[in-house]
């Protein structure tokens, strides 16, 4: 894709990797791990031409807890948090799977979207008003609060 000088690279990640859900460590961190891996390209190779989204669908219509084993069967017997977890997932509306590959060509096809790239962008939220800030370029909040990225808050000196 360098050589080229063009290309896309997009991931479906997960609000696991901006909030803590119980009982779910592995499947946060590899998720958590993914949009990092995001932000990294951004970093390196940002403005030559490769974009790179994590793309945080919301809930999707799938049969992924439907499935044998999808759910510890033990933790959910002693575990009224993993129960909880589990009934507001499946309570919650949910989108068509061709929602999210619609946003998957408008980051392909719209080049406003390539402000998007390296950016954890939430499906949940209104992305063309997202894209009305970034525009802003250092003036609009995304940027003058570091949104969107996955960062440590800290007290300074």
């Amino acid at each position: 894709m360098l050589s080229n000088g063009r290309g896309t690279v997009i991931s479906i990640g997960s609000r696991n990797a901006a909030f803590d859900i119980p009982y779910t460590c592995a499947y946060s961190v590899a998720k958590t791990g993914l949009l990092k891996l995001h932000q990294n390209i951004e970093a390196e190779i940002g403005g030559r031409g490769v974009y790179s989204y994590y793309l945080q669908p919301g809930n999707v219509d799938t049969d992924i807890l439907d499935r044998p084993g999808a759910v510890d069967e033990t933790s959910l017997r002693h575990h009224e948090d993993v129960c909880h977890a589990i009934e507001t997932v499946q309570r919650k509306a949910k989108r068509p799977s061709e929602f999210v590959a619609e946003a998957c060509v408008m980051l392909i096809t719209d080049a406003d979207s390539r402000l998007l790239s390296g950016l954890y962008v939430d499906l949940d939220q209104d992305v063309n008003r997202i894209l009305d800030d970034l525009r802003k370029g250092e003036n609009g909040e995304c940027a003058k609060r570091s949104l969107y990225k996955l960062k440590i808050s800290s007290l300074q000196p």
